[in-house]
């Protein structure tokens, strides 16, 4: 009957053993549950070691971009670090230790990004609302920035002067297709008529100027460029408050890689020391308000 205190070596030796290995997975709030890895920059798991690449779609439209257009990108530019999206890119860019000139763009389209498969980019930012659906097909990262949704109208167009929320019911809205925003139509707005549906968000603003359909839904910094360069004698007719929970804009990745762990940890570091705060005053703040519909 020797034998018990050598089963009790090989249990206290296992018990030891799961103590001290292994890696643990870190789930975030916007729904990427990748695998601890080191952050070191040669350990980063990346489409072309020593590059980051990053995707968002084509043109670039203030206020998440900015700078003078320059091919290949329209309106704007990803590569100046102005705008929103371009300077948290950049400023998560450093954190993982790239230099400006090691980050290289890649157009994406908007419904690309979150499509199942691999990507061509390590990370894509485009003002990709989480939802569940879509973290099925990719990881997304924590929050970078909180989003509600607004309405674009044309000034003296009978919608232009709804207060609320139901008084747009009677009413042909439009969004780009894939976004979060036709979702918010079709379960807040309820609408009598389908609501349109177009390609990119160029044909839905083209559709708006030509007075094909009565108002845009788009994320409010949108709307605010929408009304103040693309489309004349529009206005925001006002933001739409949350329903349930707060939407959110996440930096996107392929399914399982565990770049998504580090980019948190920089985003974490961003909102702490108060620099995703500074870029909002800076590039989304100061453009202007609009009331909330109720």
């Amino acid at each position: 009957m020797r034998r018990a205190p050598a089963i009790v070596l090989v249990v206290v030796l296992s018990i030891l053993a799961a103590g001290c290995g292994g890696s643990s997975n870190k789930s975030s709030a916007g729904g990427t549950g990748t695998t601890a890895a080191s952050c070191a920059k040669a350990d980063l798991n990346l489409v072309e070691p020593g590059t980051l690449t990053i995707g968002t779609s084509n043109p670039a439209f203030p206020p998440w971009y900015g700078g003078a257009e320059k091919a290949p990108w329209k309106v704007s530019d990803p590569r100046s670090g102005k705008g929103y999206e371009s300077a948290v890119a950049y400023a998560v860019a450093k954190k993982l230790g790239f230099t400006h000139a090691e980050v290289e763009w890649k157009v994406v389209p908007f419904n690309l990004s979150f499509a199942p498969g691999p990507k061509k980019f390590d990370f894509d930012i485009n003002q990709i609302s989480y939802k569940p659906i879509r973290a099925k097909a990719v990881d997304f990262s924590d929050s970078y920035y909180a989003v509600n949704q607004a309405l674009v109208v044309v000034n003296g167009t009978p919608i232009a002067s709804a207060g609320s929320i139901a008084a747009l019911k009677p009413y042909k809205l439009a969004v780009q297709l894939g976004t979060t925003s036709y979702d918010y139509i079709v379960d807040n707005i309820k609408p009598s008529k389908k609501p349109a549906v177009f390609d990119t968000n160029d044909a839905a603003v083209a559709a708006l100027k030509n007075k094909q359909i009565d108002g845009l839904v788009v994320d409010f910094p949108t709307a605010l460029y929408v009304s103040a360069v693309q489309v004349p004698n529009s206005k925001v007719l006002g933001r739409f408050p949350t329903v349930g929970t707060q939407e959110h804009f996440g930096l996107v990745f392929e399914k399982g890689n565990s770049l998504g762990s580090c980019v948190n940890e920089a985003l974490s570091k961003l909102q702490d020391d108060g620099t995703l705060q500074r870029f909002q005053d800076e590039w989304i703040t100061k453009a202007g308000g609009a009331p909330v519909l109720k």
